[in-house]
């Protein structure tokens, strides 16, 4: 069986970043009715209604400043304007941001199958973790506006867990 994606290509107009869009088969990558979006390393899936961007930057890690890949979906505009910025986001909005580099420099980090929310933290409004997945380390960040509804972290927590390696 051949993965056949459609290809749509959205500017989001944040530093120029073209996002690649695609729908895919059930059996190939489970949320089929979810725009498809990554990068040669990591991709994900997210509602339809929600805008995303995926960029390479250069980040410090372990005091040396290395090539990464951003991965930032949110379910809004602003929301994926402000969070990268450290802004505060809009009430009601989620941001989900995907820092990745090879898991060479994140040998202490614990190593997941899976990606998913951790337990929460009461009153925080960003939860940030690191683990080895797909061979890569990674930084999750997951940031609210507000007090996150039950509804919104099963939308943060699928998206999670959507995160495939190609």
């Amino acid at each position: 069986m051949t993965l056949k994606l459609l290809p749509l290509v959205r500017n989001v107009g944040l530093a120029g970043a073209l996002v690649v869009v695609g729908s895919a088969t059930q059996k190939a990558f489970p949320f089929e009715n979810f725009p498809v979006i990554g990068d040669r390393t990591l991709k994900l899936a997210a509602p339809a209604s929600w805008v995303a961007k995926a960029e390479s930057q250069k980040r410090e890690i372990r005091g040396v400043r290395r090539a990464v890949s951003v991965i930032a979906v949110a379910n809004s505009k602003a929301a994926l304007r402000a969070a990268p910025r450290g802004q505060k986001l809009p009430s009601g909005s989620v941001a989900v941001i995907l820092t990745h580099f090879p898991d060479r420099y994140a040998k202490a980090w614990p190593v997941v199958r899976r990606l998913r929310l951790p337990a929460p933290v009461s009153g925080s409004r960003q939860r940030t973790f690191h683990v080895r997945f797909a061979g890569q380390g990674v930084i999750v960040r997951v940031l609210t506006g507000s007090r996150p509804t039950r509804r919104l972290l099963r939308a943060v927590d699928s998206v999670l867990r959507s995160v495939r390696s190609p």
